[in-house]
């Protein structure tokens, strides 16, 4: 019995962990390019082209996924970024 309680809190555990995840990997369809400007980071870029519906840190992860940026990297003044429009 504590066997197959434990089997399938395991199972859903992971079902979990791979639906909080499934969103964030998708590229989305439509994006627009934007200019950095002087004193922007990628979150207030991802505040600036989202709604207040959305995680934040989604944005941020699928902004520095579709520009190939890893989490050290830097974004400079002039810069080209893809940047996802939100859906409704």
């Amino acid at each position: 019995m504590k066997l197959a309680i434990t089997s399938v809190l395991a199972i859903m555990f992971i079902s979990m962990i791979n639906m909080s995840f499934s969103n964030a990997e998708k590229q989305p369809a439509v994006y627009v390019n934007i200019q950095v400007h002087n004193g922007d980071t990628v979150w207030t870029i991802a505040s600036r082209y989202t709604s207040n519906k959305v995680d934040l840190r989604e944005v941020v992860y699928t902004i520095k996924k579709m520009n190939g940026l890893n989490n050290n990297a830097s974004i400079y003044s002039g810069q080209t970024l893809k940047v996802p429009m939100p859906t409704n």
